[in-house]
């Protein structure tokens, strides 16, 4: 799913913050002891406004992209640059970030990150198709990725560790069950009322806590993914009572323009 994991990684944080165990308002160097920068909290993380560089920009990211790494190498990568700039006064994405807030996940309830989700999201949710995709598994159901050369022909996409998105991008899942996933979040199932508002509640750039929150009421929330062989979005408008819910086996194609013509059809069925 790519970046349709954020969501995911932001909702296990509040409900670590729901438990007490942790805040969104927390330097990350409380979690992450050798971080080298206090003035990065959770929120900043989770809202793309730490200023951490995004280690997928490097100039080398693709040379290992399908090497399995740990999570402290992984942050290693990119946890001694310098900050682009001051966090909280710019928007800029950063996968970093969500990086830094698997391992506090891990950090904080002993779980590591693919663990912690099933028993708290996906298991309550009976998500029964969905997980940490990894290679320790042994899948015989995943869809293969597939790159476009041209808009007709298409070749197998470059394979990819998961453990390089990580708790950034390296979830699998159905249509089927991202609409429970919709559900469970906006009936209470896996956050609180409180942390359900505050998820939606954007900060610049017009991005919340793993979403991006089109609407200045919040009752539309939206992301998009994009990883090796694979493209996702998501579209959730709670005042019409639709969703659209778009997973493809292809990579780099613009979803967008499909979600808008759903959209339009579902209007025009009113």
């Amino acid at each position: 799913m790519g970046s349709l994991t954020k969501a995911f990684t932001a909702a296990a944080i509040l409900q670590l913050q729901e438990a007490g165990k942790l805040s969104v308002d927390d330097p990350v160097n409380t979690y992450i002891k050798d971080y080298p920068n206090d003035r990065v909290t959770l929120y900043h993380l989770l809202t793309h406004t730490s200023g951490i560089p995004n280690y997928t920009n490097s100039p080398d990211f693709l040379k290992s992209i399908n090497i399995k790494i740990s999570v402290d190498d992984l942050i290693a990568k990119f946890k001694d640059k310098s900050l682009e700039f001051e966090p909280g006064s710019r928007f800029s994405y950063s996968n970093s970030g969500y990086v830094l807030l698997g391992a506090v996940i891990e950090q904080v309830s002993g779980q590591s990150y693919g663990d912690y989700l099933n028993e708290h999201i996906f298991t309550p949710l009976d998500m029964k198709r969905s997980g940490y995709l990894t290679k320790d598994n042994n899948y015989t159901d995943i869809a293969v990725g597939y790159s476009l050369i041209t808009p007709d022909i298409s070749e197998i996409a470059r394979p990819i560790d998961m453990t390089v998105p990580y708790s950034a991008g390296g979830i699998y899942s159905t249509v089927q069950d991202l609409y429970k996933w919709l559900l469970g979040l906006e009936n209470g199932t896996i956050i609180s009322d409180a942390s359900w508002e505050a998820m939606r509640k954007p900060n610049l750039d017009e991005y919340a806590l793993g979403w991006g929150i089109p609407d200045p009421m919040g009752m539309v929330y939206a992301h998009n993914g994009a990883i090796n062989g694979f493209s996702s979005e998501i579209w959730r408008d709670m005042s019409q009572g639709t969703a659209v819910i778009l997973l493809s086996n292809a990579e780099g194609i613009n979803l967008g323009d499909m979600r808008d013509v759903l959209l339009r059809m579902l209007d025009s069925e009113e």
